[in-house]
């Protein structure tokens, strides 16, 4: 999902993974801004893979060259939700600011 849309059903990232592992994928990984959120014992399938969101292309890259179906369960607050967030002062504010170069943006907001 994008935005602060709720997912149809309600299903957190351990449900997900283990339907989709019930379904039978060859690999799964969970790629987040925030790994260290997750319990670490029996909380994903056995075999489901962690990974902190700097290693997704890695992750990418593995699950390529596997043959069959691969998941990639991606668990992130939108961009745009974590700014309605903060103006409502629900969400922290980050330590570091990026700059946005007007010669470029495009404004989508």
């Amino acid at each position: 999902m994008t935005g602060g849309q709720p997912a149809e059903g309600a299903f957190n990232v351990a449900q997900i993974a283990h339907q989709v592992w019930a379904e039978g994928v060859k690999r799964l990984a969970i790629v987040s801004d925030d790994p260290s959120k997750y319990p670490q014992a029996n909380y994903f399938p056995q075999g489901a893979t962690i990974h902190h969101r700097r290693e997704l292309d890695a992750v990418q890259r593995e699950l390529r060259d596997i043959k069959g179906l691969t998941v990639v369960i991606y668990d992130q607050t939108c961009a745009a939700e974590k700014r309605r967030r903060r103006k409502r002062g629900l969400y922290p504010d980050p330590a570091k600011r990026a700059f946005i170069n007007e010669l470029v943006c495009e404004g989508c907001g």
